[in-house]
């Protein structure tokens, strides 16, 4: 562990002073900029390759941007940041307010969000992070992707690339008036925080030697509630497989792994066990609960690959079918993995596990939060399995849904607002394995009890409590 890819860079963009008077002078976004560069740069915590443009006029920060996306490989690793006004017109878009920009032609002489999305979707790097320290960052990735909705054409535009977007504040944040723009004072509170996590290591959450972008929006969410109530950090991924990392923390300052602490919900009500998911491009299609099982053993600081073909193996013992024979139910798994166990691949360590068989779908939550993620069949329909739904993995009723079929989901997530849970299935469909259903889809799909998991490595003589 700690380990990072090479071939990365970082554009680091900052506009301090504004011709145009709705506009006001801005401090702090040099300063930080420069703090994020000596962050970025240093190579045992970056290890970035580092250019900053501060001050430039629009055309020219255009074509920095242009050239720095172009004749990328596959395995580079990309980091655009912006520190400036963000400036939303009523055409819907979001412009990135440069030195020259004026507010009455801000089109011809800004930085347009989707000239931004353009050069990302075009580009060949894999990984690719955009971070925004501006008035309504969080706008520019309701353009670039809608999870909320599948239709919107930019989730299909989108998918091919890698990337993770990180805002310092939402879609609704800070307001555009005609003497200019409120809550200047805010702006640098997130770059702060971010300098703070990644040089002191403390946003490594998870104790694993490696900052993810997850680690670094949840600690800058709880940083950020310290100091700032008008300012919330928002992440979201595009075509993302596995983790995006951003930084390493040196042995000195790394922290004990605090195994199997609550896992406590997002700023926007996510209570989530993703980051426990093996999703890399080696990953492989697993078993609902054997996925469950290893991911309740990476909770609590295990991480342990179980054999498929040993659960198969003692499935087919238990129920006394021919090994070409399929209609395993829920019932028998639960008894082999309570009452048999499993064996790790290339190993001959047995992991069992509890099963808790929910009363609820409302009881999920709960699971989760106790690091424990949530077996459950579900009825399938053939729709659900055609685009555009098996691109973005959001399963959705209505009338003509197709003939349907069951199939087993480990439940990974649970938003304690709305109770919509993500789910992962196969790899091929939506996000690297990753789907979303609302409440009532799952009331009306989930045939079968829930079990939540939680596995242990036995140690001999094993009895079953």
């Amino acid at each position: 562990m700690g380990v990072l890819p090479k071939n990365r860079h970082a554009l680091l963009i900052a506009s301090t002073t504004y011709k145009d008077s709705g506009l006001r002078q801005l401090a702090a976004p040099g300063i930080d900029v420069q703090a994020l560069a000596d962050v970025f740069r240093d190579p045992k915590v970056g290890g970035f390759k580092v250019k900053t443009i501060v001050n430039k006029a629009w055309w020219a920060v255009q074509e920095a941007i242009a050239r720095f996306y172009a004749n990328r490989d596959a395995k580079d690793v990309l980091l655009l940041y912006f520190s400036c006004h963000g400036l939303k017109s009523d055409d819907g878009h979001l412009y990135f307010a440069m030195s020259d920009t004026d507010r009455k032609i801000l089109r011809a002489s800004s930085v347009p969000d989707d000239f931004v999305q353009e050069q990302m979707r075009t580009s060949w790097a894999r990984q690719q992070l955009l971070i925004l320290d501006c008035c309504y960052g969080g706008f520019f990735t309701n353009r670039m992707l809608t999870k909320s909705d599948p239709t919107i054409d930019d989730v299909d535009r989108f998918q091919a690339p890698g990337a993770a977007i990180l805002t310092g504040s939402s879609a609704i944040q800070y307001a555009f008036e005609s003497d200019g723009l409120k809550n200047n004072s805010k702006l640098s509170v997130f770059t702060s925080s971010l300098v703070k996590g990644l040089s002191t290591g403390a946003a490594d959450l998870d104790g694993d030697g490696l900052i993810s972008a997850v680690d670094l929006i949840g600690y800058a969410r709880r940083q950020m509630r310290d100091h700032s109530r008008t300012q919330t950090p928002t992440l979201s991924t595009i075509g993302q497989e596995g983790e995006i990392y951003i930084a390493t923390v040196p042995p000195s300052k790394r922290k004990k792994r605090q195994a199997g602490a609550p896992v406590l919900p997002s700023a926007d009500g996510w209570i989530d066990l993703t980051r426990f998911v093996d999703r890399s491009p080696q990953a492989k299609d697993r078993d609902a609960v054997l996925l469950a099982m290893e991911m309740s053993l990476a909770f609590h600081g295990k991480r342990v690959v179980l054999s498929h073909e040993d659960l198969r193996a003692k499935l087919i013992k238990q129920t006394r079918q021919k090994p070409d024979e399929q209609g395993f139910v829920m019932g028998d798994m639960m008894y082999v993995i309570d009452h048999v166990g499993v064996r790790a691949e290339r190993s001959r360590k047995v992991f069992t596990a509890r099963s808790f068989r929910l009363d609820s779908l409302d009881d999920i939550a709960s699971q989760l939060r106790l690091g424990r993620p949530v077996v459950a069949g579900l009825t399938w329909r053939s729709r659900w399995v055609e685009e555009p739904i098996a691109k973005t993995g959001r399963l959705e009723l209505s009338e003509n849904d197709g003939h349907a079929w069951g199939s087993m989901i480990t439940i990974v997530a649970c938003n304690e607002e709305d109770m919509s849970f993500r789910f992962i299935w196969q790899l091929a469909f939506g996000d690297r394995g990753l789907g979303w259903m609302s409440k009532a889809t799952a009331t009306a799909s989930i045939h079968d009890s829930t079990y939540s998991i939680e596995a242990a490595e036995i140690t001999l003589p094993y009895t079953r409590a």
